[in-house]
């Protein structure tokens, strides 16, 4: 199979968007695939792919649909950067606690609500972008916290100015 190691196809996120999104061939014969950004793309070839692409570190999705698909990331637990802005997505894709390398998690602009979001067992998340994302709660966090986060993004949202006591040094970062 091809070592292809790095992908990007699509538009660039500030180029606006496409009408219609970007068809692409089957991407399951790239299995050495560690960097995939598919910006605007048709989400159908990109779920069917991903089960096989375990040596991917960076998956960017950014205005993917994703809202009607079965986005399982079980299989990714090599990821360390995971970025879903703008997919339409209402609930964090199941597997997302297995991806327990993360550092970087962004899934800003997706109307997340009161699904139940939780990053327990994310403890290597430096980079969280939840803005504009509906949350009306905090998300729940691992118990020791997050002692290596530097960006913390949660505007837009109507959260609630209470959090639990662990947590407390997060205002830190506002």
């Amino acid at each position: 199979p091809p070592r292809l190691d790095f992908l990007a196809v699509g538009a660039h996120p500030d180029a606006g968007q496409f009408d219609d999104p970007l068809a692409l061939p089957s991407l399951t014969h790239l299995t050495a695939l560690h960097h995939l950004a598919c910006h605007q793309c048709d989400a159908q070839q990109l779920v069917a792919a991903l089960p096989v692409l375990h040596h991917l570190t960076f998956l960017d999705l950014h205005g993917c649909d994703l809202e009607d698909t079965e986005l399982q990331l079980q299989p990714l637990s090599a990821l360390v950067s995971l970025m879903l802005p703008g997919c339409g997505l209402s609930q964090v894709p199941p597997g997302l606690l297995a991806c327990t390398r993360l550092t970087e998690l962004e899934l800003s602009h997706n109307p997340l609500g009161d699904s139940q979001l939780s990053l327990k067992g994310l403890t290597r998340l430096q980079h969280i972008g939840l803005a504009s994302c509906n949350l009306r709660v905090f998300p729940g966090l691992p118990e020791g916290g997050l002692p290596q986060l530097t960006f913390l993004s949660l505007h837009g949202n109507a959260i609630s100015a209470h959090l639990p006591a662990q947590h407390k040094g997060l205002l830190e970062l506002f």
